[in-house]
């Protein structure tokens, strides 16, 4: 997913033209001279390594309806589309186990590993195990975003695949936030893209509906978020 939207190598020549060159999705913090080739799946797949080991230590049994949903994201993550024979319908839990992961044939390797780490980090949080929550930084959840870190990258994924990843007030809020969040971290860089077939379609029309009173104040207010 990642390496479709950026392979390249990073210098200190570009560094102050980097945001202008990709505006869209990419946010580059510069702590000391760096000569870096990014390799998103790299970074992509640590967390999800790291997921399936934190998962291990879950507290509580998330049911069979989730770790169904996990046993499929994590063969979809390691092995892809289903290959295996399915199974006699006499092999109940066997072939539970392949229509949940047949189901994600048109998954990518990649959009399960996040989806397998976004759903161990629910759990995790859930569980009130924050501190083993994949790049959590103790500042809450941010609303319609994956936030992750690893030893060089820093990963904002807007998360709403379902609306075109249509940006709301709130993830407005958010992104700041996570954008200071990954400016206060040891990372040399941060990544800003989104889950699915969109990066983002732009605001949620909920936005201007929610706007009640002066609309010109709204915008106003609107603006000097964004500054």
């Amino acid at each position: 997913m990642f390496l479709s939207r950026i392979s390249t190598v990073i210098t200190p020549k570009y560094a102050c033209s980097i945001n202008k060159r990709f505006p869209d999705f990419l946010y580059l913090k510069i702590a000391e001279p760096l000569s870096i080739r990014i390799r998103m799946s790299s970074s992509l797949t640590n967390n999800f390594q790291d997921a399936v080991k934190k998962l291990k230590n879950l507290k509580e049994d998330p049911g069979n309806d989730v770790k169904l949903n996990l046993y499929a994201l994590y063969k979809q993550a390691t092995e892809g589309s289903c290959t295996v024979p399915k199974p006699s319908v006499f092999d109940l839990v066997g072939k539970a186990k392949w229509d949940a992961w047949n189901s994600l044939a048109s998954m990518s390797k990649d959009e399960a590993k996040n989806k397998y780490v976004a759903l161990v980090n629910q759990l995790l949080l859930q569980s009130g195990d924050e501190s083993n929550v994949n790049g959590y930084g103790g500042k809450g959840k941010y609303e319609g975003i994956n936030y992750s870190e690893s030893k060089v990258i820093t990963e904002i994924i807007f998360d709403r695949p379902s609306k075109k990843n249509a940006i709301t007030v709130q993830m407005y809020k958010d992104i700041i936030s996570a954008l200071k969040q990954a400016s206060e971290n040891e990372t040399a860089v941060t990544i800003l893209t989104g889950q699915g077939d969109y990066f983002s379609s732009g605001n949620d029309l909920s936005n201007f509906s929610s706007v009640q009173g002066d609309v010109a104040a709204a915008a106003k207010n609107a603006a000097e978020m964004l500054k």
